[in-house]
Order: C-alpha cells, then structure tokens, then sequence
C-alpha cells in the first residue's frame, strides 16, 4: 500500500482497530463504547493538528490541500501542558476537594475548543492593526497575513505581500511599533524555475 494511502486510511476504521485492539487487551468495554472512545481520540488528535499553524492534510489521499485554522503555533506549551494536567486531574490523580473528575475532563474539553477560537480572533485582530499600521506609515501592500509564532500569543509573525515580494517579520502584541528583523523574499515565475532546470 503506498504510504500516502497508509496515512490516509480514514480514522473511523482506525477506530475500528484500536477499539479491537483495546477489548483484546482486556478493556472492560462494550466493542460500540470501545469504538466510540477511540474514534472521539482520533477526531480529537486531527481537531487539535488543524487548529495550529502548520495544519495537516486532513483529506488525504482525494487531496494534498493542508487545513489549518491558525489559531495556535504548532507547539504551544502552556496550551499543551494545561490540558495534560486537565487530563490527569480527570483520569488518574484524586480530584481535590470540591471537585469531580468530570468537572476536568469538561474544563480540557472546553478549552481544547476556546483557545483555538481566541487564538484566531487575536490572529485576525493583529492582522487589522497590522495593516492600520502600514497604512499610517504610508506602506502600499496587497495581502497582510498574521499567524501565531513561537510564543504566542505574545509574537505574531506577518506576511506581508506586494508585487511579486513577501516580507517577513515578527511583531509584539503590546507595541506592534517596535521594529523587529525583517527579511524579503522574491517571487519568482514559475517559467523562470523551469529555465533553470533545464
């Protein structure tokens, strides 16, 4: 089987596997149960690869299109790190006083869901003070686009694109003023790549 196909193998079918697997292995489960968790992990696993900046290729093999939401840099650690503690406090760990396990799960499952969608507003909203930006500055463009960096929400990287050139710089939220190293980058026609091929 191609490798592209074997990445692609639809994920309820997976579930289907590991639902198997899991009841093989002594999972105390209903095999409907037993498929229903595992397919709500997998769906979790590819929501949570679609809301970064990198995305994935969430319709492979009928198409290469990669989908991302932007709304979180590909590794975010204070993202990643509360919902694994949202994961233990609802899972393993005794609950503290007060609380239930269940009141975890929902406090992972809700934010799982809420900082993507405040990531993305923020996003959408240093885009527009980003060309505000240009604008006072009396910088022609075509295009701004803004998407999480490293250590964001803070830095925020943006495209900026005019003619055939694409610059790149960083800004930070609080003082999207303060100048940050920049570098432009020029496109080149695709004709131009193939002459140089051949």
């Amino acid at each position: 089987m191609p490798q592209k196909w074997a990445r692609a193998c639809p994920w309820p079918f997976f579930a289907l596997l590991l639902a198997w697997a899991a009841r093989r292995l002594g999972a105390g489960l209903p095999q409907g149960q037993a498929w229903l968790a595992a397919a709500l992990a997998l769906a979790t696993h590819i929501f949570l690869d679609v809301v970064t900046a990198f995305g994935t290729q969430a319709f492979l093999p009928f198409s290469d299109m990669r989908l991302s939401f932007e709304g979180v840099f590909v590794v975010d650690p204070a993202f990643t790190l509360t919902l694994f503690v949202c994961l233990l406090l609802g899972y393993r760990l005794p609950a503290p006083a007060g609380a239930s396990r269940r009141t975890f799960a929902l406090a992972g499952l809700a934010l799982m869901v809420c900082y993507p969608l405040a990531g993305n507003a923020l996003r959408l909203n240093v885009q527009h003070r980003y060309e505000d930006l240009l604008h006072e500055r009396l910088v022609s463009y075509e295009q701004v686009t803004a998407t999480p960096d490293a250590l964001s929400p803070w830095y925020w990287k943006i495209l900026v694109r005019h003619g055939g050139e694409l610059t790149v710089t960083t800004v930070e939220l609080p003082d999207m003023s303060r100048p940050h190293p920049s570098v432009t980058l020029r496109q080149v026609p695709r004709q131009e790549l193939a002459d140089r091929d051949s």
